[in-house]
Order: structure tokens, then C-alpha cells, then sequence
């Protein structure tokens, strides 16, 4: 059975240590995110990533448009330690399992590059393992953020 086509960004799947942590930051202005698409940060606000991006900040947690002024955002941190899951784009085989890779895609429709390697931003630690899933075009797969623009504060009291 052929995989379903529907690239709708990044979706949170797990964490390798940790409680998952959704953070809040400023959306710059004159941006249309959709839940799942990546981000970027310059100049203290965040925006879309694109497929040249060299680094990302973090996964949108949820959709917001900014028309004339910031606006504040709900983000997942791109650390190593958050798996999400995205649909590649073209088609997948198992030796691809362990590669660093791009991403492409717009407001929405966001994948993963498997057959790109230029800023190898994404890490495949593997596909989903289900029935509806199978390998070959558009396979939903797992990993996490390579190169990340994110670094954690602390808080000091």
C-alpha cells in the first residue's frame, strides 16, 4: 500500500532524556507559520526556516500570522534531545537510516530532504514502524536537529 502524501511539518514525537519543553518567543512581523513548520531566530525574532537554512531554532507548537506587529509564539527547542516526526519528500530506503539531511518545503507543508545533504540539519534516527507507513515515497520518519541556533538559559533566583 502506497504511503499517504501529506507533508504537514514537524510533529513532536518524543524526547531521549527529558520532559518535553515548549517555549515561548517573538514571531517576527509580516510571518505565516503553521503548526509544525521550523524556525529560525535573527535578530532576537523568530521566522521560518527555509531549505537553506544552515541552523534551526525550533518547531512552531502552533499556528500564528503576524500582520504589522510581533507577536508572541509557542515553539519546541531544535535540540538533540527532541525527536519529531516529518514526511520525506521523495523516496525513502532504510540505508538512509543515520543520515544528516536538509529539510524543504513551506508554510505548512514542510518534509525532510532525504536525498539532499547540503546543511544536513535533520538526523534520521528511523522511520515509523506502523502498517500505514511503509518504505519508499513519502515514509514518515523520525530524528532530530543537527545544527541548532538554540541555547538554553537558566534562571538564576
Amino acid at each position: 500500500m502506497a504511503n499517504i502524501n501529506n507533508p504537514n511539518g514537524f510533529t513532536f514525537n518524543s524526547m531521549l532524556s527529558g520532559q518535553p519543553t515548549i517555549k515561548t518567543g517573538v514571531l517576527a512581523d509580516s510571518q505565516t507559520i503553521a503548526k509544525g513548520d521550523a524556525l529560525v531566530i535573527s535578530s532576537g525574532q523568530l521566522g521560518i526556516g527555509l531549505s537553506n537554512s544552515p541552523a534551526l531554532y525550533g518547531v512552531a507548537a502552533e499556528a500564528k500570522v503576524t500582520d504589522g506587529a510581533v507577536a508572541d509564539i509557542l515553539f519546541y527547542p531544535a535540540t538533540k534531545d527532541t525527536l519529531f516526526e516529518a514526511q520525506c519528500s521523495g523516496t525513502f530506503a532504510e540505508s538512509m537510516v543515520g543520515a544528516d539531511v536538509d529539510i524543504e518545503g513551506a508554510t505548512g507543508v514542510m518534509q525532510v530532504n532525504e536525498n539532499a545533504t547540503t546543511e544536513q540539519v535533520f538526523h534520521i534516527v528511523d522511520y515509523i514502524r506502523t502498517d500505514e507507513n511503509a518504505i519508499g515515497a513519502n515514509t514518515r520518519v523520525i530524528g532530530f536537529f543537527t545544527r541548532s541556533q538554540y541555547i538554553p538559559t537558566s534562571t538564576v533566583i
